[in-house]
């Protein structure tokens, strides 16, 4: 399944963040590997996790499969996003993507410092 495309709407919902996070991820990553945004094919938003936080922000983690690389390697990502804003403007505390046994020890209420706007 490739990132969804996002509806324009304002503001940010769980479904948005997710659609929001997984796009930004693979667009980036497939430039960066040389392949394209739909070779990362990410797990459902129901086999996600996905936190609306207190200050605004979601916390969006997701597992991903990715067709640029190796196949010893293909399953091993896990996209993660800390992501506000509204649809049209989405402001990232942070985004990237880690290796998926490490995933459990970030904290989805202490994002990493830095961010994009």
């Amino acid at each position: 399944m490739s990132p969804p495309p996002v509806d324009q709407s304002t503001a940010l919902t769980a479904q948005t963040a997710y659609e929001i996070c997984t796009r930004t991820v693979a667009d980036t990553y497939a430039t960066a590997q040389g392949g394209t945004p739909d070779q990362f094919v990410y797990r459902s938003i129901e086999d996600s996790t996905v936190i609306a936080r207190d200050d605004g922000l979601y916390f969006v983690l997701v597992d991903f499969t990715n067709l640029v690389t190796t196949p010893d390697l293909a399953e091993s990502g896990t996209a993660n996003c800390y992501l506000g804003g509204t649809v049209e403007q989405p402001y990232f505390a942070s985004f990237g993507a880690i290796y998926r046994p490490y995933a459990d020890q970030l904290d989805p209420y202490n994002p990493e410092p830095g961010g994009r706007a």
